[in-house]
Order: C-alpha cells, then sequence, then structure tokens
C-alpha cells in the first residue's frame, strides 16, 4: 500500500461530531475537577503542614543515555526549569540527582539536594534507595530503548507520568499509528521501512525516521531515491528499526496539557514548532513560539483531536505533549479582489488575492492556500521542552497546578504576550 493510500484511509474524519465531542471532554474535564482523582491525589500533601518529599530525575543528565549526548543542552533546559519551580513551592523538599561527568556543565538551584554520581554502575542503589523516600517522583526521559517505561514501572504509584503500557505504546510510531487508526484518530500514515526497495517515485518526499525514537533524533526528509539510500545507510549503520511517512506540507505545531485518565485537565495553548531541515535532509528541532496564531476555529480542531487521542489512551496522566501537523493545500483558482471570503480557514499565499488589493484585476488566477484539518504525529507521554516556555507564559505557578489535587486544579491565566524558546531553553518575551 502506497503512502498516499494510507493518508486516505488515515485521514477519514472522526466518527463523532466535533461539538459533541468537545462537549463531552468538557463536561469530563469539569467533571475530573470537581471530583477526586485518585492517582493525581495520592501525589499531594495531605495536610498543609505535611512536607512533601519529590524526586526529579532527568535521564540525560543523570548519564542514563550516555555521556555523550545531543540531548544534554535539552535535558538539562527541562531539568533545570522543573527544579526551579518546584522549589518555590511552599512544603516541599526536593532532591535531584546528575552526572558527575556533567558538572561543569549543570548548575542545580542551591536549596536542591543533588547527588553527583560517579559512574552509571552507582544508578541502581541510588535509584532504589531515592524512590523509597520520596513522596512523587517527576521522570523527565527520552522514550527510546523502552527507558522512560522501565523507569516509570520501577517508581510504580509514586511516579508521576502516564503508566508504562501507554508510554510503551506512544514510543512505538508504528503501533501508535496503528492504534489510532483503529481508534479513528486522524494521524501521519507510517508504514515500516524494511528497506526491500525505495518507495515509488510518487511516494517522494517522504520522511524516514526511527520507530523507537524522540524528537527529531535521526529523523530524515527523502526528495529522492538518493536521499532514501543515505538516510538507510545511517540508520542501518546503527541497528536502527526505522519507519517511512509522507512529508506533508503544513505547520508544525505542539499543545500540551496535564491529563487525568486520558482527558485534559486543563490543556494549554498552543505552540508553533520551529524545525529545520539542512542540506542533507536531516531534521533538527530548534524550538517553537506559543501561542501559534491560529483561526479559532482551527483551536478548536486540535483540542478536539487531542480529546479524540486521549479517549484511545486513557493511561495518560500528568504532563503529556502532543505534536500536531497542520497540512496545507495550494488549490489554483480565479480570485475576485471584490469579493469576501466566508471561509475561516481560508490563507491567501499571494498578497493580491486579498480583497481590496489594488494591483488585483476580475479574473486573475492565484493559488489560495487552505489549511486541512489537523492530523496527530506523536504523543509524548513525559515532559517536553515546550515547559520551558509554558512557565514564562502563565501568570500564575504552572507546577502548582500540575501537582495539585484533581478536585482543586488552580484556574490558569496566560499572558497576551508572544514567547519564543530554543531547544536549549532560552526563553524570550
Amino acid at each position: 500500500m502506497s503512502c498516499r493510500t494510507a493518508m486516505r484511509l488515515s485521514s477519514a474524519p472522526m466518527s463523532d461530531p466535533p461539538h459533541g465531542r468537545a462537549a463531552a471532554a468538557a463536561s469530563q474535564r469539569q467533571h475530573i475537577q470537581r471530583s477526586a482523582t485518585p492517582r493525581l491525589a495520592r501525589h499531594a500533601a495531605e495536610g498543609s503542614g505535611a512536607v512533601r518529599h519529590i524526586l526529579v530525575v532527568e535521564a540525560v543528565t543523570a548519564g542514563l543515555c550516555g555521556e555523550a549526548t545531543e540531548l544534554l543542552a535539552e535535558g538539562a533546559a527541562m531539568w533545570r526549569a522543573i527544579l526551579d519551580d518546584l522549589a518555590a513551592l511552599p512544603g516541599v523538599r526536593v532532591a535531584t540527582v546528575a552526572a558527575a561527568a556533567f558538572r561543569q556543565r549543570l548548575t542545580p538551584p542551591a536549596h536542591v539536594a543533588t547527588t553527583w554520581l560517579a559512574s552509571p554502575a552507582a544508578w541502581p542503589q541510588w535509584w532504589r534507595d531515592s524512590r523509597t523516600v520520596a513522596d512523587t517522583v517527576l521522570l523527565i526521559a527520552p522514550e527510546t530503548d523502552g527507558l522512560l517505561e522501565r523507569l516509570a514501572a520501577e517508581a510504580g504509584a509514586k511516579g508521576f507520568l502516564s503508566d508504562p503500557a501507554t508510554i510503551a505504546l506512544c514510543a512505538d510510531k508504528l503501533r501508535l499509528a496503528e492504534h489510532c487508526g483503529r481508534h479513528r484518530v486522524p494521524h501521519v500514515p507510517t508504514l515500516p521501512e524494511d528497506w526491500s526497495a525505495p518507495p515509488a517515485s510518487d511516494e517522494f518526499p517522504c520522511v524516514i525516521k526511527p520507530r523507537d525514537g524522540a524528537g527529531c533524533q535521526k529523523t530524515w526528509r527523502c526528495a529522492a531515491v538518493a536521499d532514501w539510500w543515505r538516510a538507510g545507510e545511517a540508520l542501518h549503520a546503527e541497528g536502527v528499526a526505522a519507519v517511512r511517512q509522507p512529508w506533508i506540507a503544513g505547520r508544525t505545531l505542539s499543545v500540551a496539557g496535564r491529563f487525568v485518565d486520558g482527558v485534559a485537565s486543563p490543556l494549554f495553548p498552543i505552540a508553533e514548532q520551529h524545525i529545520t531541515c539542512d542540506e542533507r535532509g536531516r531534521l533538527s528541532y530548534r524550538g517553537g513560539r506559543l501561542p501559534a496564531e491560529l483561526h479559532p476555529a482551527v483551536a478548536h480542531q486540535i483540542a478536539d483531536l487531542v480529546d479524540a487521542a486521549g479517549a484511545a489512551l486513557p493511561g495518560l496522566q500528568g504532563y503529556v505533549g502532543f505534536d500536531v501537523l497542520l497540512p496545507r493545500s495550494v488549490i489554483p483558482q480565479p480570485v475576485d479582489p471584490r469579493s469576501q471570503t466566508s471561509d475561516p480557514l481560508f490563507q491567501p499565499s499571494d498578497p493580491r488575492s486579498q480583497p481590496g488589493d489594488p494591483r488585483s484585476q476580475p479574473g486573475d488566477h492565484f493559488s489560495q492556500t487552505v489549511d486541512a484539518a489537523p492530523i496527530l504525529c506523536e504523543i509524548n507521554p513525559r515532559w517536553t521542552t515546550s515547559y520551558v516556555g509554558y512557565r514564562r507564559l502563565c501568570t500564575s505557578s504552572l507546577m502548582a497546578a500540575l501537582l495539585s489535587r484533581g478536585e482543586e486544579v488552580p484556574r490558569l491565566e496566560w499572558r497576551t504576550a508572544v514567547v519564543s524558546f530554543d531547544a536549549e531553553g532560552h526563553v524570550t518575551g
């Protein structure tokens, strides 16, 4: 089956009317905020005088991903932001761990108890002892190689994140796509890449990425067969199983939220992702900007998409991020500059196609760029880099809301400013 055929099959509309899904999700959110949520309530201090011991483990900075990793700066940014926000909460005692090999590159807050591990061999004993005395364990780790799944299983009920089975499903891009297909969640079509033969000419450009991976690691845009072979050689050399997806022109977006049993309570503002492609076709995540400039109708569509994905994955808990693609189609057609369009999703690609532009003449032909319905790319059942932007945009303590009881979620307010952040955690705005 070609990627184009798969695209038509996987982009079928969801079975319930959008307004019905939105109303049902809103009802669920209200129920969650009114009633106690046992899983998340376990992570809250029982009384105002209780001291809550929170253990923070960020896998990259802890040395669990090796000493040389391209994810160190990104992991360090999340690690420091989370530690700062936790340490600012009343009645909280925070502990963390970091690899001694990174000591010159990491600066934990002075009031956080930090253990510097001399070698990976010291990790197992430290991890057993530390999680035993902690009330809550915050885990930040890539899903790669089952790492996050294993840590979640070992943390047990103290782990503030999704259950291990849900993490494993989200980590496997092929299984996640198949799961979305069964539950009628619009998603990017995904096929296993066995390298037996290159894609057909009409299946280029395409994307080749690890079946098990995080972010844009080892992800390639292939415009022709030569690019496909190059990606194959690179992934084969590392023994990486791959998947193939069509390259779909559009806007790359993300959104995160606090989840309880697959329901966002609440969903945060939508962000625009900054992803680059070098001359060899390698994709890289560079950060993002929030809130994204979107028509309200598109924002509602994305919220509906997240609701549908959450309904299909009720094991989603805590901080969860979603990568979303907003496809764009270019449609050539005559444009009358005197007419007004009633389509809220219409985006003119030529300024002269806007009503009233003096350069336009009746009968001119221009292309119109139209946003199609959003589709799901990936689900990140963990903290994401966008947290550094959200915490800047939020006028109250985002961390307090994330860790609050199910029935006592503070209402989050967001500044009207625009915040930009890069993959290393630098924030402006």
